[in-house]
């Protein structure tokens, strides 16, 4: 409740939304930190720290609700802008051979 009264401040909005959408990760509410880190995204062009970290996360909501391609395409961001950015190249390394060995599915639903 306070991340949400936390996002009416323009400058703390991307923190709490960021902040928001981790902990709906950690209840397993996927789409709702999904929908958390989007919008935190949202108007952004540089990719800094914050977003990177915001990135990330989308990327690991992603994944873990099956939606590989929407994952690949955070890590890929984070990729472009930070090759050593956490273990991001290993998150992509994961997907790519995921992909090779289910026959090229996007979707993996464990």
């Amino acid at each position: 409740q306070q991340y949400q009264f936390a996002e009416r401040n323009p400058k703390l909005r991307k923190q709490a939304l960021n902040r928001r959408g981790q902990c709906m990760m950690k209840k397993g509410i996927h789409d709702l930190a999904i929908a958390c880190f989007e919008e935190a995204l949202s108007n952004v062009n540089l990719i800094g720290p914050a977003e990177k970290d915001i990135l990330y996360n989308l990327g690991t909501a992603a994944d873990a609700s099956g939606d590989t391609a929407k994952a690949e395409e955070a890590f890929k961001r984070i990729y472009e802008a930070d090759i050593a950015f956490k273990d991001v190249a290993r998150k992509i390394e994961d997907i790519y051979r995921r992909r090779s060995t289910d026959g090229g599915g996007t979707s993996d639903k464990e």
